[in-house]
Order: C-alpha cells, then structure tokens, then sequence
C-alpha cells in the first residue's frame, strides 16, 4: 500500500475570524427571524421555487456594494438596532417583483441598468411580508430601500466606519442562479448564542442522552483514592426506595459536570415523569459519606506537602441510576407532567461520577437499613 501525504492545498482555508463571525450572526438572526419559514413565505408569495444555500461569511469594516444591487433594511418594529441589511442584484430583485406581479420576469438586464425606486419599493414590501410570517418576537419592518450603496449614503445611516458580519448567498429561483448578501452590524451582533427551545428542536433527530442523579456526597481525594472494589458507600437519605420491579422515587437529571438539574419522579415500570423543577443536586457532607474500611497512606506520602494537601481537597461524587435518551425535537416538545422513557433498567448498574467522569460503576445494596453503593469496578484512575 502506498502511502501519500494529505492534499492540504486542496482544502479550504478559514480565517478564524470568519468562523467566529458565522456563528455570532446566526446567533444574532434566529433570534429575530425563521430564516427558513421566511424562505417558504416568500416562495408563496412569488409562486416560484426558491433555493438558498450559503458561500461564505466575512467580517469586514465596510460593506461592498453590488455592482446593480438593491439594498433593503428590515428590522424588528421595537429594536431598530438589530437590522438586517439585504442586498439583492438588480436582476434577482427585478425577477422576484416580476413574479410576485405575476408578469413575465425580465430575461436579460444590462450591466449599466440600475434599479428603479419602484422597484426597490416593490421589493421591500415583499421581503418585509415573508419576514413577517418568520418573525420572532416583534415583528419586522421595512426601515429603507434604494440602490446599493455599501457604506451608508445611500437607505442607510450607519456610517462608513462601521463594521459589518456579512453573509454572501446564492439564489436559485428555480434553475438560475444569483447573488445576495445578509449584513448585520456589528453593534447588533450577540457575542453569547441563546439555547431555548427552538435552538434544541433545530437539532432534530441527534440523539441527546442525560444521566439521571439519585443522589450526590462530598468526599475528598484522598477517600476517593483509595476506594477499591467491594468497598461500600452509604450516601445519607438516599431517596430511592425498593419496589418488587426494581426502584422508585426522586431522581434528578443532570448533564454530568452540572451542579444542577430537572427534577424527575421514577415509577415502578421504569419511566419518569418529569416535573419541570430546576434545583441544586442532593449532597451530603463529608462525614457521612465514608467507606467501609478506613484508608490510610503511606508514610512516603505523608512526607510530601503536596500530595497531603491534595489529599483533603474536596470532591462531589454523584450516583447515577440511570440515563434518559431521545431525539433532540423530542426534548424540545416535552412539558412538565410528560413521561420520559429511561435508556436503561434504572440502577443496573450505577454510575460514580466526578465532575463530568466516570470514576467507578456499583451496585445499590441494603446495608443496615440502609442504601448503599457497593463498587464492582474502578473506571478511571485506580484499579
């Protein structure tokens, strides 16, 4: 087999700033606008199959201007700061009004042929219709329409120093193909993207799994060193209790580095209800959280500072029974009172887990009275 270097040349090169750019103004327009319902309405209107696929993304200091553009600027009714400013080529523009008119588009413009106002106006009362049906929030109005300008002479008042995220699409109304541009001023970009419901349902069918958290202790290093197979752990006030088809009770779910999570009620048949209450973890101090034998260390270690110290730095391990798994839009369509089916036979086997890894797997048993987590392997860092 002949080995051959990786064609580097041949792949596309990124500026870091652009990537960032990307996903900052995506951020930015899903909050005001459902580009993809935007893009149906407007296929309505114009009775014609429309297409967009994306080239590229740029931050720049200013925007170019299509040679014979239109420029549009939309913006929500009560935020006129978070404008988009659209540009179409003339040509694009002319066919959209046409259509929407429903007379024949124009087969051939000129390069020197520039925009009427009528046309501009045309075409910002049909942009401004589809975004209003992909609104979010307020609804989106036309703020200015005319030539392109590209630096703020022209419908804009920006300025020519402002600086700009800049989307570059092509357009296929039907089988041709043009250009156009998004633009949002950077003044009205978000720097943090949301996450709400419709940002989750956007991930559609990519499986999401969350572990659910029975109960949760504070424990040092040193204890969770030492730990080994067939120690015990006796968490106080374990909320489980036993049924004849396994566990019932309380539990919470909990991405696994999270301090917090959705309060769940387990059944008897191996589902849970989810009860919509976000709170802390369940934990117990240290004292009560021991395990059977107590360990001790070596006089080596106890002559090194270091390690002592790191020895009584505190730690929370978390018991997890068992995880729940489903698509992405189906955890965007749940509400309190919804039933959650579980990935596994809740507590079979749990799971040990320190800020987001898994440090051992156990078995719950009775000890005394009382539940505990019996260790049947070390999954990281011991033996």
């Amino acid at each position: 087999m002949n080995a051959r270097p990786f064609p580097w040349a041949n792949v596309d090169s990124l500026k870091r700033a652009d990537v960032v750019a990307l996903r900052e103004m995506r951020s930015s327009m899903r909050e005001i606008l459902d580009e993809r319902e935007a893009l149906r309405a407007l296929s309505e209107l114009t009775n014609v199959r429309l297409g967009l696929e994306l080239r590229r993304v740029r931050r720049a200091s200013q925007r170019r201007a299509l040679a014979d553009g239109v420029e549009v600027r939309l913006a929500p009714a009560d935020d006129p700061e978070a404008e988009l400013i659209l540009e179409l080529e003339g040509a694009l523009a002319a066919s959209l009004v046409s259509r929407a008119l429903k007379r024949p588009p124009p087969r051939l413009m000129a390069p020197t042929d520039i925009p009427s106002a009528s046309i501009a106006g045309a075409l910002a009362a049909l942009l401004a219709a589809a975004a209003r049906r992909g609104h979010r929030g307020a609804p989106l109005v036309a703020r200015a329409a005319g030539p392109s300008t590209g630096t703020g002479t022209g419908a804009g008042t920006e300025g020519a120093r402002a600086e700009f995220d800049v989307a570059t699409f092509t357009v296929l109304v039907e089988d041709e193909a043009y250009v156009a541009t998004v633009s949002v001023p950077r003044r009205a970009v978000r720097r943090e993207a949301p996450w709400n419901a419709d940002v989750l349902e956007s991930l559609g069918t990519t499986p999401l799994e969350i572990p659910l958290v029975a109960a949760a202790w504070v424990t040092t290093h040193d204890d969770l060193a030492h730990l080994r197979t067939g120690d015990a752990w006796i968490p106080e006030g374990f909320p489980l209790t036993r049924t004849a088809s396994g566990w019932a009770g309380p539990a919470w779910a909990a991405a696994p580095a999270s301090e917090y999570g959705v309060r769940v009620d387990l059944g008897e048949d191996g589902r849970a209800v989810l009860r919509g209450e976000r709170d802390e973890l369940p934990w117990t101090p240290p004292r009560e959280s021991r395990p059977t034998g107590e360990p001790t260390m070596s006089e080596a270690q106890k002559n090194e500072a270091v390690i002592d110290a790191m020895g009584d730095v505190p730690v929370v391990v978390r018991v997890e029974i068992g995880s729940a798994r489903m698509l992405a839009k189906e955890w965007a369509a749940l509400a309190p009172g919804d039933i959650v089916a579980l990935g596994r036979r809740v507590a079979e086997p749990v799971v040990l887990r320190v800020s987001g890894t898994e440090v051992a797997r156990g078995e719950l048993v009775e000890i005394e009275g009382e539940v505990g987590v019996r260790i049947l392997t070390r999954t990281h860092g011991g033996a």
